[in-house]
């Protein structure tokens, strides 16, 4: 009788363990407790048998002569896997102090807010990470620019037609 109450045991536990984080997501994916145990998710395919566009974000800095010039994301990133790249350049490097994103969830339509809690020495201590990053570069350190384009294919040819930029947010670092 011990053995079969350890089994059923270990089976309600390790049934919490996996099924809390579940439940979780099955409301809101923004509740997923991270990481979780339905990581990784949201493949998306691309499907090119009509015509698509896609948004890119490219990183510019000033060089000696004033110019801009494409910042490289390796060397920029450095010790941050490039795949985190793009979210931290959407998320504008959490340079914005008083955000807050409203989000009601599609399953039970609960609503929440969530504020970002950034100091200003968080701030100062990631601008300066930044001007350095672009000092590494043979940058000015003064000015970075988030450029947003969007790419634009045919039905069936998977080369770029256009481009066109589409946006561009500048960070003052000084």
């Amino acid at each position: 009788m011990k053995f079969r109450f350890k089994n059923i045991f270990g089976f309600v536990l390790l049934s919490f363990f996996f099924l809390v984080p579940l439940l979780f997501r099955a409301i809101d994916r923004n509740f997923e407790i991270f990481p979780s145990i339905t990581l990784p998710s949201n493949a998306n395919k691309v499907f090119l048998n009509r015509n698509t566009s896609i948004v890119e974000q490219e990183l510019y800095g000033l060089g000696p002569k004033g110019n801009q010039k494409k910042v490289d994301h390796k060397t920029f990133f450095q010790n941050i896997p490039i795949h985190f790249s793009h979210w931290i350049i959407r998320n504008n490097f959490g340079l914005d102090k008083n955000k807050v994103f409203n989000t009601t969830t599609p399953r039970l339509s609960i609503s929440y807010s969530q504020s970002q809690k950034v100091t200003a020495d968080e701030v100062n201590k990631t601008k300066e990470w930044m001007r350095h990053q672009l000092r590494s570069q043979g940058l000015n350190d003064s000015i970075l620019i988030i450029r947003k384009n969007q790419i634009f294919t045919k039905h069936g040819r998977p080369d770029p037609v256009e481009k066109i930029s589409t946006n561009d947010t500048i960070f003052a670092l000084h």
